[in-house]
């Protein structure tokens, strides 16, 4: 058998002598580059692995002096919960095999089993399983910060029942529900019903053109206490804890739309005082301005007069000319 060149630092918590030796040979008939630490107690380990943490895996005899079974197990957990654990036991006990595993123990081992095969293939495999969980825990962290820290509220729901089935902190500022409120309900209870649907869509059409084709795409969503809002939403469907699910990225556009539809209001009401001034209020200047233009032809008034209606003549024009300014102001917006 060709033997692992590589380095491995082991800890083997046994207080028997002859196990020990034991499982020594058979490390050393399947590794070249070892250093093996020995302890006999729960208290020598917690010393060791105080001065130093840097091992590639411990093996653990579950009947110590000070301590023994599962408050044993926990204790090692507790002191070096990043280090692979291997349980070795003389007595075979499914149940307490399954409680340990449970715990966070790597593997489980009958002493009567043991080879140089069954260890090498027990320490490489327990290393190698590590390494990959620990990375797989980093990942998941990472993308629960990223889900968490997201400015954008994150909902995520089952594909088959719609079940909510996790969100984030933005989620519960947003919408107003706890998270245990949240977790009892379906995506779609957040929608609004047909009528309010009708409402906005109604006041989509109102909208100017170039404005229509965007807010098509807005979902009209509900708070806890019936507030409505605007909502743009991306979709992406991901597997989440082994269930198939759909993740909806959530901005809130509620303030955007409700300004959007104040300034197309006000626009539209500047329009209606334009059609006012050039088509009410001009009539009655274009009037005074036809009688005063025949007063000016009548050949007995006199010069004094004549003036004043000149006067007058300048003031409708002026007044003419700023209703035509404003109409034409009007007509840009």
């Amino acid at each position: 058998m060709i033997k692992d060149s590589q380095l491995y630092k082991i800890v083997i918590v046994e207080d028997n002598p002859g196990d020990f030796v034991l499982f020594e040979e058979y490390i050393s008939d399947s590794f070249l580059n070892t250093e093996i630490t020995n302890v006999t107690s729960f208290k020598g380990f917690e010393q060791t692995i105080k001065k130093s943490n840097d091992f590639d895996i411990i093996f653990l005899d579950l009947s110590l002096s000070d301590k023994s079974g599962i408050d044993l197990v926990k204790g090692i957990i507790t002191l070096a919960p990043l280090i692979p654990i291997v349980v070795l036991t003389g007595y075979p006990d499914f149940n307490f095999a399954v409680q340990s595993l449970s715990l966070g123990i790597s593997d489980y081992l009958l002493k009567e089993n043991l080879s140089p095969t069954t260890i090498y293939k027990c320490i490489v495999y327990n290393i190698e399983r590590y390494k990959t969980l620990l990375k797989i825990k980093e990942s998941e962290q990472r993308y629960s910060d990223l889900f968490q820290l997201s400015p954008n509220p994150l909902l995520v729901f089952d594909k088959e029942t719609n079940n909510i089935i996790g969100v984030n902190d933005s989620a519960i500022d947003i919408y107003q529900y706890s998270m245990e409120e949240f977790l009892d309900i379906k995506v779609e209870n957040l929608q609004v019903n047909i009528k309010d649907r009708e409402i906005f869509d109604g006041s989509i059409k109102s909208l100017d053109k170039e404005y229509r084709s965007i807010y098509k795409k807005i979902e009209c969503h509900k708070k806890k206490n019936g507030e409505i809002l605007y909502v743009l939403i991306k979709k992406n469907s991901y597997i989440y804890k082994g269930r198939e699910a759909v993740i909806l990225s959530i901005d809130d556009l509620t303030k955007e739309i409700i300004f959007i539809f104040s300034i197309q209001q006000k626009n539209k009401r500047l329009r209606e005082i334009a059609w006012t001034q050039s088509h009410i209020v001009r009539a009655p200047v274009a009037r005074i301005m036809g009688l005063i233009d025949l007063l000016s032809n009548d050949t007995s008034l006199c010069i004094n007069h004549k003036e004043l209606l000149t006067m007058i003549v300048d003031s409708s024009k002026e007044l003419d000319n700023v209703i035509k300014d404003i109409v034409y102001k009007t007509n840009d917006i």
